[in-house]
């Protein structure tokens, strides 16, 4: 199963969260209104790591010529779309870069797979998040049985609130579920915002590679 840290912002911290139990994914935000906005310095990754690892820009409805030129200076592979992004744009992202897309859909009470539905050809994931007045995450749950109707091709990751005590309920779902791909943790691993709590984070990544397999991969042929 993927594991995406996401809202890093220190160097230092994500240094330590790379030893033991190494994430695949590290998350920085360019959404000026979010309190783990990256500003204009990059966090980088330094020493070796034990499993191949990736960078991931998290953008709210910007401009695509500002993602390239975010992406030439902070050096990300993928990129996940936060916000009301039209399949227009991201097939035109696809087309201009080759960047793994995630596009982020909120859930309430239910999904709507026909809005969904025609991003399938241009996006690499869909990242499922608790819908909220506004932009970005929450640090609260949606209910996660609305997904067991989840029909489409596309591999998904499940976000929101999630933290250690939902470990049994993450591992039973991805045993379970053959598109769910992974999980995006973020707030409930803080000691402030933007900077995790290496011990909780490596605590579950532990329990949750222990009890499940890396079978999708993030170089996932489309």
């Amino acid at each position: 199963m993927l594991i995406k840290v996401c809202g890093l912002k220190d160097t230092d911290n994500v240094e330590k969260l790379l030893s033991p139990q190494c994430p695949d994914l590290l998350g920085m935000i360019f959404y000026e209104k979010s309190q783990r906005y990256i500003g204009s310095i990059p966090f980088t990754v330094r020493g070796e790591v034990n499993r191949p690892i990736a960078t991931v820009g998290v953008f709210v409805n910007t401009d695509i010529d500002v993602i390239i030129d975010r992406q030439r200076i902070f050096g990300f592979g993928w990129v996940q779309l936060h916000g009301d992004e039209a399949v227009s744009y991201i097939r035109e992202l696809r087309e201009r870069t080759d960047l793994k897309i995630i596009k982020v859909f909120r859930v309430s009470d239910k999904l709507d797979e026909n809005k969904m539905a025609p991003y399938e050809p241009w996006v690499d994931y869909f990242l499922f998040d608790t819908q909220t007045p506004q932009y970005g995450g929450s640090g609260y749950t949606f209910d996660w049985q609305i997904l067991e109707a989840y029909s489409l091709n596309t591999p998904f990751i499940l976000s929101g609130g999630i933290d250690l005590g939902h470990t049994t309920g993450l591992i039973s779902m991805y045993n379970s579920h053959p598109k769910m791909a992974g999980i995006d943790i973020n707030s409930r691993f803080e000691t402030i915002p933007g900077i995790k709590d290496p011990d909780k984070v490596a605590q579950f990544i532990n329990i949750i590679r222990e009890n499940t397999t890396n079978q999708i991969s993030y170089d996932r042929n489309r």
